[in-house]
């Protein structure tokens, strides 16, 4: 039987960022994260709309997947909610390097 991939995701400062891509058992083998959410498992990891918390995923896990999945995965007269779009972890990245050598120029001219 092959595996199911997921997307996991966690929020950061407000956004979602893309964490990885796993089979399901992996997902729930993660550490708890407060604000993780995994892509529907019958969708497709990265391209869903509909997100999970740990338990939400392990009760999709137990339906047969002869059933239909609910809500629809994807639609596209369906728009993202802004706490579901997701940014570019680079960018992130980029922002919170950023700020931190904001921060600590800041700390070498208040050491002056």
């Amino acid at each position: 039987m092959k595996k199911k991939m997921v997307e996991a995701t966690v929020k950061v400062r407000g956004k979602r960022v893309a964490v990885g891509i796993m089979n399901t058992r992996q997902a729930l083998d993660m550490p708890a994260e407060e604000g993780m959410k995994f892509s529907h498992p019958d969708g497709r990891p990265g391209e869903t709309d509909v997100l999970l918390d740990r338990k939400e995923l392990k009760q999709a896990l137990r339906k047969p997947s002869d059933q239909p999945a609910t809500p629809p995965l994807s639609s596209p007269d369906v728009t993202t909610p802004p706490e579901m779009e997701f940014e570019p972890i680079s960018e992130l990245l980029d922002e919170m390097g950023q700020e931190i050598d904001q921060q600590r120029d800041g700390e070498k001219d208040g050491k002056s």
